[in-house]
C-alpha cells in the first residue's frame, strides 16, 4: 500500500539559493530549511542511518511571490518501510519525525527504538536462516 505525505517549505527563498550556488557557498548553508524525506535502509556507524533520499513533487500553486511560504513538497511512501522526515513548522522551528505506512495506507509516527528493534529482529532472522540453510540431515 502507498500513502502520500506533504510539508510546506517555510522560509525558502529560491533567488537567494541561486545566489549562494553562484558564489560557491556550501549546500548546507541554503538547504537547511528545505523539507526532506528519506527511506531508512539500516544502521550506519557514521551518520546513524543509511538513508535513501526521496525525490519530492514540488507544488508552487499557493506560493507567495518570493516562494517563502506556500510551497508544498510531497512524497509517496510505501508500507513495510521506515522513513525519516524533516521539515520546518514555522520560521524558527524544524520538526524531525520517524514514519511508516500501515497496511491500510495510513501514515503513522513510530519511535526510533521500534525501528532499531525491528532491524535487530530482521538481522537475527537473517542469521538464523543462513545457519539453517547450512544444516543437513
Amino acid at each position: 500500500m502507498k500513502a502520500a505525505v506533504a510539508a510546506e517549505a517555510v522560509g525558502i527563498d529560491p533567488g537567494r539559493e541561486r545566489t549562494f550556488r553562484q558564489l560557491g557557498i556550501g549546500a548546507d548553508m541554503y538547504r537547511s530549511r528545505r523539507p526532506w524525506v528519506a527511506e531508512l535502509l539500516g544502521p550506519c556507524p557514521v551518520y546513524g542511518y543509511q538513508r535513501s533520499f526521496l525525490d519530492a513533487e514540488i507544488d508552487y500553486t499557493n506560493a507567495n511571490g518570493r516562494g517563502t511560504r506556500g510551497v508544498m513538497y510531497r512524497w509517496v511512501l510505501e508500507s513495510g518501510r521506515f522513513y525519516q522526515a524533516q521539515y520546518p513548522t514555522n520560521w524558527t522551528r524544524v520538526e524531525r519525525r520517524f514514519l511508516t505506512v500501515t497496511k491500510d495506507g495510513d501514515v503513522e509516527d513510530i519511535t526510533e527504538d521500534l525501528i532499531l528493534a525491528r532491524w535487530e529482529e530482521m538481522e537475527v532472522r537473517r542469521r538464523w536462516e543462513s545457519v539453517d540453510s547450512e544444516l543437513t540431515f
